[in-house]
């Protein structure tokens, strides 16, 4: 979100497999159900958002291409994560 509010164009990935970003969800008593939870827009603003599942070639692609178009990238996988998908180097 820092960068975003910065000026940088930031793309969340988010795994398709399991719904994305499980912040969606995280709603206060009496906020619609319909669409991301306040909490999700207020941590993501600025972001756009993609969702992809990395465990399948076309998946893997989409994640080349989108690093190899950036300035910087920032994971979150756990660890060994990106070397199973191999997408570590």
């Amino acid at each position: 979100q820092f960068l975003a509010e910065l000026g940088a164009d930031v793309v969340k990935v988010e795994n398709r497999r399991t719904k994305g970003d499980v912040t969606r969800g995280w709603r206060l008593p009496g906020e619609p159900a319909d669409g991301p939870s306040h909490y999700f827009r207020c941590c993501n603003v600025g972001k756009r958002s993609i969702s992809l599942d990395a465990s399948t070639p076309v998946g893997r692609d989409i994640c080349r291409r989108l690093a190899l178009a950036s300035d910087v990238v920032i994971a979150s996988y756990k660890p060994g994560d990106a070397e199973k998908l191999g997408l570590d180097a």
